[in-house]
Protein backbone atom coordinates (compact mmCIF):
# COMPACT_ATOMS: atom_id res chain seq x y z
CA UNK A 1 0.00 0.00 0.00
CA UNK A 2 1.46 3.81 -1.09
CA UNK A 3 1.76 5.83 1.57
CA UNK A 4 -1.31 7.64 -0.49
CA UNK A 5 -3.43 5.24 -0.15
CA UNK A 6 -2.63 4.61 3.64
CA UNK A 7 -3.46 8.50 3.81
CA UNK A 8 -6.85 8.15 2.27
CA UNK A 9 -7.44 4.69 3.74
CA UNK A 10 -7.23 7.22 7.36
CA UNK A 11 -8.87 10.33 5.76
CA UNK A 12 -12.10 7.98 5.12
CA UNK A 13 -12.75 6.64 9.02
CA UNK A 14 -15.28 8.19 10.46
CA UNK A 15 -14.95 10.29 13.52
CA UNK A 16 -17.59 10.51 15.74
CA UNK A 17 -15.52 12.76 18.26
CA UNK A 18 -12.14 13.75 19.26
CA UNK A 19 -8.56 13.51 17.57
CA UNK A 20 -6.45 10.70 15.83
CA UNK A 21 -3.37 10.69 17.41
CA UNK A 22 0.03 10.00 14.73
CA UNK A 23 1.03 6.52 16.39
CA UNK A 24 4.35 7.50 14.28
CA UNK A 25 6.11 8.95 17.22
CA UNK A 26 4.67 7.02 19.99
CA UNK A 27 6.91 4.19 22.26
CA UNK A 28 5.03 0.74 23.02
CA UNK A 29 4.73 0.33 26.30
CA UNK A 30 5.21 -3.45 26.89
CA UNK A 31 6.24 -3.99 30.18
CA UNK A 32 4.67 -2.48 33.16
CA UNK A 33 5.17 1.37 33.62
CA UNK A 34 5.85 3.36 36.84
CA UNK A 35 3.09 5.87 36.70
CA UNK A 36 3.69 9.08 39.21
CA UNK A 37 1.04 10.40 41.12
CA UNK A 38 -0.75 13.17 40.00
CA UNK A 39 1.17 13.60 36.85
CA UNK A 40 -0.08 13.56 33.02
CA UNK A 41 0.94 10.37 31.81
CA UNK A 42 4.04 10.92 28.67
CA UNK A 43 2.54 9.78 25.20
CA UNK A 44 2.78 6.11 24.04
CA UNK A 45 0.56 3.03 23.12
CA UNK A 46 -0.96 0.91 26.29
CA UNK A 47 -1.17 -2.38 25.80
CA UNK A 48 -3.74 -3.70 28.38
CA UNK A 49 -5.12 -7.23 29.32
CA UNK A 50 -8.48 -6.77 30.59
CA UNK A 51 -11.64 -8.39 31.24
CA UNK A 52 -15.14 -7.36 30.93
CA UNK A 53 -18.92 -8.27 32.03
CA UNK A 54 -21.31 -7.44 28.98
CA UNK A 55 -25.02 -7.80 28.74
CA UNK A 56 -26.92 -8.08 25.05
CA UNK A 57 -29.79 -8.39 23.60
CA UNK A 58 -29.92 -10.76 20.43
CA UNK A 59 -33.53 -9.90 19.07
CA UNK A 60 -35.67 -12.99 18.44
CA UNK A 61 -33.10 -15.17 20.70
CA UNK A 62 -32.71 -13.79 23.94
CA UNK A 63 -30.77 -11.65 26.95
CA UNK A 64 -27.49 -12.59 27.75
CA UNK A 65 -24.55 -11.84 30.11
CA UNK A 66 -21.26 -12.78 29.13
CA UNK A 67 -17.86 -12.41 30.81
CA UNK A 68 -14.82 -11.82 27.94
CA UNK A 69 -11.35 -11.91 28.47
CA UNK A 70 -8.52 -10.39 25.69
CA UNK A 71 -6.34 -6.81 25.45
CA UNK A 72 -7.10 -3.57 24.08
CA UNK A 73 -4.51 -1.31 22.71
CA UNK A 74 -4.96 2.41 23.35
CA UNK A 75 -2.60 5.70 22.37
CA UNK A 76 -2.63 8.56 24.43
CA UNK A 77 -1.50 11.81 23.23
CA UNK A 78 0.85 14.13 24.88
CA UNK A 79 -0.87 15.90 27.65
CA UNK A 80 -1.85 19.85 26.71
CA UNK A 81 -0.31 21.31 30.20
CA UNK A 82 1.93 19.38 32.71
CA UNK A 83 -0.68 20.00 35.48
CA UNK A 84 -2.93 17.09 36.95
CA UNK A 85 -5.39 19.48 37.47
CA UNK A 86 -5.91 21.13 34.37
CA UNK A 87 -4.15 18.08 31.44
CA UNK A 88 -6.49 16.60 29.11
CA UNK A 89 -4.69 13.54 27.39
CA UNK A 90 -6.43 12.27 23.87
CA UNK A 91 -6.77 8.42 23.36
CA UNK A 92 -7.76 6.60 20.50
CA UNK A 93 -8.63 2.33 20.80
CA UNK A 94 -6.05 1.52 18.02
CA UNK A 95 -6.57 -2.73 18.74
CA UNK A 96 -9.11 -4.99 20.60
CA UNK A 97 -9.37 -8.64 20.58
CA UNK A 98 -12.18 -9.75 23.27
CA UNK A 99 -13.44 -12.90 23.68
CA UNK A 100 -16.34 -15.18 25.52
CA UNK A 101 -18.86 -17.49 25.44
CA UNK A 102 -22.44 -18.78 25.81
CA UNK A 103 -23.75 -21.82 25.77
CA UNK A 104 -26.64 -20.65 23.59
CA UNK A 105 -25.06 -18.78 21.13
CA UNK A 106 -21.43 -20.46 20.94
CA UNK A 107 -18.24 -18.21 20.69
CA UNK A 108 -17.81 -14.47 20.47
CA UNK A 109 -15.03 -12.44 19.14
CA UNK A 110 -15.02 -8.77 19.58
CA UNK A 111 -12.80 -6.75 17.73
CA UNK A 112 -12.72 -2.62 16.56
CA UNK A 113 -14.70 -1.59 13.47
CA UNK A 114 -12.01 -0.43 11.29
CA UNK A 115 -14.30 2.24 9.13
CA UNK A 116 -14.59 4.13 12.62
CA UNK A 117 -11.61 5.90 15.00
CA UNK A 118 -12.59 5.17 18.42
CA UNK A 119 -11.62 8.38 20.43
CA UNK A 120 -11.53 8.71 24.20
CA UNK A 121 -10.00 11.77 26.62
CA UNK A 122 -8.56 11.40 30.03
CA UNK A 123 -9.11 14.27 32.30
CA UNK A 124 -9.10 15.02 35.75
CA UNK A 125 -13.14 15.35 36.83
CA UNK A 126 -14.70 18.64 37.49
CA UNK A 127 -14.82 19.31 41.05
Amino acid sequence: MTSTEILNDRQSKKIAWGPEIDLSKLEYLYPPQKVEPYTPPAPGIDNLGITSTDSFLVPNIGEFTVNFEGYVRVARSQPTTNEWNTSDVFTNLIDMCMRGETPEIGSIIVTLNPDFLSTGQLRTPYT
